[in-house]
């Protein structure tokens, strides 16, 4: 199906391009660009103020138009008739995504035509093409990261937070950057895996990049709302562009080969232990998810076990095969530290071989008493259980453990005390499975 066949699109335009707003945005916008023509407004404000307009309309009003177009059909209770439509997780996304803000990108691109006239008496072409790039790509990542938020949590019923989120990571960093670009000059460059690469046009690349996996990650929580199979390979891949975009930025062409192969391994045990972390909080914790994993495991059917597996598991068994690899390989390159890049593995770093592989049992930890707490008839009951432990953990124990000067016992510091972390880390794993597993088989007694 085209994306002009799309159904969804088409009622999101019925709904949002209607005869008055077609008419009202261009008077509206004409008559700002009029006021500002005949006050003889320098080019370079008239220029700075049309692209406020657009910031305005495509990343302020945009991402909750976003975030709206699926909230709002849980607060009408439309949802589930949706959710029984034949249109794919692709075509629903992007009718939502594209649907919702018709009306902001009708106003927000004819803003883009009046920047572009002006900024092209007081810049040169290439940079004003760069700067409308940029903008364009923030949009699209701004409101896909809004949708995908609203996704996150199904049947919220208030934008607030998702929208103040998006507001102060991405909005209002990103509309600094824009206009910062206005002023700058174009030989302002960056360092990216050895390479230099002009600060504008670096900042264009990355940008639609991560609009394009915003996207895709909005397609696969899609997904999982209409209750297709998919495996966390999406994900997995997402967090490996991570690694390999991350470390560009410290490897050069002067690091040897195993030295930068070492740093990507660290940053990769770093990305996937956070993102699979992440992901335990978010995703459904149903025992009977284990179950049917269980069922598939015996049945051989190894596509099902990967439809049916979480993401954080995935992304946490990489993380740990990273972080064991790490072991001999920071072991190797500490010893012959090269410039910058070891700042952290030398003597005075407080970073040693076996800290990645703490913080991977830390968070193996925390997740497996999220899961075994869930294996309950109520899963939102055990929400309440999970916060006091987080906070017995973090803050009470190892506050009135280090008065006795027994912290190490509860909390050891990673950085600081990398072998007694792991051996503790393991311990509190191996005790928190063994009660998982007793856990497990009482919730299948009572099933029973």
């Amino acid at each position: 199906m085209s994306i002009l066949e799309n159904p969804e699109l088409r009622r999101l335009a019925w709904l949002e391009m209607t005869p008055v707003r077609l008419v009202v945005m261009p008077v509206v916008l004409g008559l700002l660009l009029l006021l500002g023509v005949l006050n003889n407004v320098a080019a370079s404000l008239m220029a700075s103020g049309a692209l406020s307009v657009y910031l305005l309309l495509t990343h302020f009003w945009g991402l909750r138009q976003a975030a709206e177009s699926v909230a709002e059909e849980f607060r009408a209770r439309t949802w589930d008739l949706q959710r029984m439509s034949v249109l794919s997780p692709r075509d629903l996304a992007l009718g939502k995504l594209i649907g919702a803000n018709l009306f902001t990108w009708y106003g927000g691109l004819m803003c883009l035509i009046v920047f572009a006239f002006f900024a092209s008496r007081e810049m040169s072409t290439v940079h004003v093409v760069s700067v409308l790039l940029f903008v364009l790509g923030s949009a699209i990542l701004m409101q896909g990261a809004a949708l995908f938020l609203t996704l996150l949590s199904p049947g919220v019923r208030s934008l607030r937070t998702p929208y103040l989120l998006i507001l102060g990571v991405f909005a209002i960093p990103t509309a600094g950057a824009v206009f910062s670009m206005l002023t700058e000059d174009n030989a302002h460059a960056l360092t990216w895996y050895g390479w230099s690469w002009p600060l504008l046009q670096f900042a264009v690349i990355s940008v639609w990049l991560y609009a394009l996996w915003a996207v895709l990650g909005v397609i696969r929580l899609m997904a999982g709302q209409l209750q297709v199979r998919t495996t966390p390979a999406v994900f997995c891949a997402f967090l490996l562009f991570v690694t390999l975009y991350a470390s560009g930025f410290v490897i050069g062409r002067d690091i040897p080969r195993l030295s930068a192969f070492v740093f990507m391994l660290l940053t990769g045990a770093l990305v996937f232990a956070s993102g699979g972390y992440l992901a335990a909080w978010f995703e459904s914790r149903d025992a009977l998810r284990y179950k049917r994993i269980g069922l598939a495991y015996r049945a051989a059917r190894m596509q099902r076990v990967l439809e049916e597996l979480p993401s954080w598991s995935a992304t946490l068994a990489i993380a740990a095969v990273f972080a064991l690899l790490l072991v001999p390989g920071l072991t190797a390159v500490s010893a012959r530290p090269v410039g910058a890049l070891y700042a952290w593995f030398d003597e005075t770093s407080r970073f040693g071989p076996l800290t990645p592989l703490a913080i991977v049992l830390l968070a193996l930890r925390d997740i497996a008493f999220v899961q075994g707490m869930s294996f309950t008839r109520s899963v939102k009951r055990a929400d309440l259980p999970i916060a006091v432990y987080l906070l017995l953990v973090y803050l009470l124990l190892p506050a009135l453990l280090s008065a006795f000067g027994a912290d190490p016992l509860i909390l050891p510091n990673p950085f600081t005390q990398p072998v007694v972390a792991v051996v503790v880390f393991g311990i509190h794993l191996a005790a928190v499975l063994v009660w998982v597993r007793l856990r497990w088989r009482s919730l299948g007694q009572a099933g029973a």
